[in-house]
């Protein structure tokens, strides 16, 4: 597996690169289902295999899996017995992991990164609401969004740092960018939100570490650079 497990009610689920979900007990091991995605992995074109972490929405467990080549799937399940509740069919995946957030009016989205895009899905019924491009040469959108404020941030090694609003017009939803940081580049690690900043690692200088406003986008320090690409930043009490 390339990304971190689920444990839910008395239940553990992994998602494997090439596109294997199983479903174990996780106080004895026990497999008690499992689901096959591999035939949508497709590697031929440096795409890594499926990186998305498995998550619960209303009950649920949802993953993202697919390639560049033959598209993607998310896809809602039953936890106990792998019964699919719903399925977004698309674009393939990037390699950041769905989120759930509550913004726009107070209305949950589950949010997520393809390779070409940010996507906004109804949580309950799979239905997309909104979708902003957000290209990247290599399809390598990596950095799982986080949520600061009423915005959605996200950041790509090509795109910068950027947080959008989800309004509402015309019954539905319409996304607008309030902000864009370009030199705040980040690539393998995802960053985290709290006290009102975005904490992160940057790619720029082989590794700053940064802190953002998440209401304005200006960077209130950056560390002179050389710690680190690929660490996991953490946010403790």
């Amino acid at each position: 597996p390339n990304a971190t497990p689920l444990v839910t009610g008395g239940r553990l689920f992994v998602l494997g690169a090439s596109g294997q979900l199983l479903a174990y007990d996780a106080a004895t091991g026990k497999r008690l289902w499992s689901k096959d995605f591999s035939p949508l992995v497709d590697t031929s074109k440096l795409f890594c295999g499926t990186a998305a972490s498995p998550i619960l929405v209303n009950g649920a467990v949802v993953v993202q899996v697919g390639s560049d080549i033959k598209g993607g799937v998310i896809t809602a399940l039953d936890p106990a017995t792998g019964t699919e509740k719903w399925q977004w069919k698309g674009d393939g995946p990037g390699y950041a992991s769905p989120i759930l957030a509550n913004i726009g009016g107070g209305v949950q989205h589950l949010v997520t990164l393809t390779n070409r895009t940010i996507l906004g899905l109804d949580p309950d019924s799979g239905k997309q609401q909104w979708t902003i491009p957000f290209p990247d040469e290599w399809h390598e959108n990596i950095v799982t969004p986080v949520v600061s404020g009423t915005s959605i941030v996200v950041s790509g090694v090509r795109q910068g740092t950027r947080a959008f609003a989800i309004g509402r017009a015309n019954g539905g939803f319409v996304p607008a960018e309030v902000w864009k940081d370009p030199d705040v580049t980040m690539y393998m690690s995802s960053p985290v939100a709290g006290d009102g900043l975005i904490y992160g690692l940057s790619a720029k200088r082989k590794g700053q570490f940064v802190a953002v406003d998440g209401t304005t986008g200006a960077t209130k320090w950056a560390s002179e650079g050389r710690e680190g690409e690929q660490a996991s930043v953490l946010l403790g009490p």
